[in-house]
């Protein structure tokens, strides 16, 4: 770069902010140092690097913001710029319309990149990508502890899918089918642009299905398409051997844990409810959801719950 006679130096940083900090330090002669951010939310400001004159910036996740970095040359050499910095959230008012789409650079990239994703459907028919990933033990917090009687083991109940539950809880399978729960997946097929095809980037499909990344989850739609859409099992954990045992009063404790007990104290339903919030913040997330917020009469998750909530009937 000295050779070249570079002007202005920026190092990417595949990295925690400490480290680049650190290597802001250790190489002085680059100015800019963007690097990962691990914050749900970026800084508005740049970080300073404590020996030298670089500027640390952080720009978040999934290009929800754009950092804009303006350069002043000053006539010093000893510092040859100056810097101003700006964060700016990426809003509709940047949309490229649909009539520019097809020649837009990075709207082409974005398509080439889910197109790799696919790849070959002679050779992977289910996605290329989804083929490669790997599966972790099934986890649920409330069935990896070894169930009593011995029914089973950590890790032992496998995904059934929705329609298994149907047989036994037929009105909360009615509440599930009228909500967008149960065609999730197809929603991403077809509703998903800009790219398109996410339905093979295992990063998309994660939030549109059953268990996925778990084992006997959902691995892609030829392999497991009954357990295509966010189903009975995201919430209430593998159902197997429930599903075998369906009196065991053990299990039955296990699948639901979600459920008001006698009694409950208003201090234990907001804990609760927490907790569940918490489940559907794993997908329902500021990224993802932009309809996950208070639309100034209401929290989100108070009016989302309503949609879903489906409490045990009489004989089920």
């Amino acid at each position: 770069m000295a050779d070249a006679k570079t002007d202005l130096r920026v190092l990417l940083y595949q990295g925690p902010v400490d480290k680049a900090t650190a290597c802001a330090e250790a190489f002085p002669q680059f100015q800019v140092v963007l690097s990962r951010c691990e914050e749900d939310e970026p800084p508005v400001t740049p970080r300073m690097a404590g020996k030298g004159p670089g500027l640390i910036i952080r720009l978040g996740h999934k290009g929800k913001y754009v950092g804009v970095l303006g350069v002043y040359r000053t006539g010093d050499p000893t510092q040859p710029f100056q810097f101003r910095y700006e964060l700016v959230e990426m809003s509709e008012d940047f949309l490229t319309p649909r009539e520019k789409e097809a020649d837009h650079p990075i709207t082409r990239l974005m398509e080439e990149y889910t197109r790799e994703l696919r790849g070959d459907l002679n050779k992977f028919p289910g996605g290329a990508y989804l083929a490669r990933a790997s599966q972790a033990p099934n986890k649920h917090d409330l069935q990896m502890r070894e169930a009593v009687g011995g029914l089973a083991k950590p890790g032992t109940p496998a995904y059934v899918g929705s329609k298994t539950c149907k047989k036994c809880h037929g009105s909360a399978y009615e509440v599930w089918e009228k909500s967008a729960h149960s065609h999730a997946y197809q929603t991403l097929v077809e509703r998903a642009r800009r790219p398109s095809l996410r339905q093979y980037d295992p990063e998309c499909v994660m939030c549109h299905v059953t268990g996925f990344g778990y084992e006997s989850g959902f691995t892609d739609a030829v392999k497991t398409p009954h357990l295509e859409n966010v189903g009975c099992e995201n919430c209430h954990g593998p159902g197997s051997v429930h599903a075998a045992n369906p009196n065991n009063p053990e299990w039955q404790r296990r699948m639901n844990p979600w459920k008001a007990p006698e009694n409950e104290t208003p201090q234990a339903r907001a804990r609760r409810q927490r907790h569940i919030e918490n489940l559907c913040v794993e997908c329902h997330d500021i990224d993802n959801d932009v309809t996950w917020k208070n639309d100034g009469k209401e929290e989100a998750f108070p009016r989302k719950w309503r949609k879903i909530v489906h409490p045990t009937v009489q004989g089920e």
